[in-house]
């Protein structure tokens, strides 16, 4: 397990989490005036978080376009998705929280006003997310390809 190298007055001045990965775990260390204590606060794993649902996948993808909203979030979903998956208040702000507690999104402003970016921990999973469906497309693209080909030479 690596041990980042401490960052000095730089992880003391950002109340953000410092982040380690390797090829399939992304280790969150907490710090506390600037010295890096090394126990993994959060461990956030490719089998413990995939597969994402439908709706936490197009939350990512809405949040890698920049800062939102909960509302610009709802709205990008919308559009990326071209009106097929419409994402309610209360699929959303759920969904925001998990993803937060996953270290995925952070969130800042008060009660009134709150927005949401991607985090490096998030961009990491949103690729592994991608991958899997990637490889769950072509698998089925073979499939089918496959089957097409079997009733083609059936016919003749």
């Amino acid at each position: 397990m690596p041990i980042p190298r401490n960052r000095g007055r730089q992880a003391w001045r950002h109340s953000l989490p410092i982040l380690c990965r390797e090829k399939d775990t992304v280790y969150v260390w907490r710090h506390s005036a600037g010295y890096v204590i090394p126990e993994p606060m959060n461990v956030t794993k490719r089998d413990s978080t995939l597969p994402l649902t439908p709706q936490l996948l197009q939350i990512l993808v809405a949040l890698s376009a920049g800062r939102s909203t909960g509302y610009d979030v709802m709205r990008r979903v919308k559009e990326d998705t071209h009106g097929e998956m419409t994402l309610r208040q209360s699929t959303v702000y759920p969904a925001l929280t998990r993803l937060r507690k996953l270290y995925c999104v952070n969130e800042d402003g008060n009660e009134n006003f709150r927005m949401y970016e991607l985090t490096e921990v998030g961009a990491q999973v949103l690729e592994w997310e991608l991958e899997r469906v990637e490889a769950v497309a072509k698998l089925g693209r073979g499939r089918l390809s496959d089957r097409q080909l079997r009733a083609r030479s059936a016919d003749f």
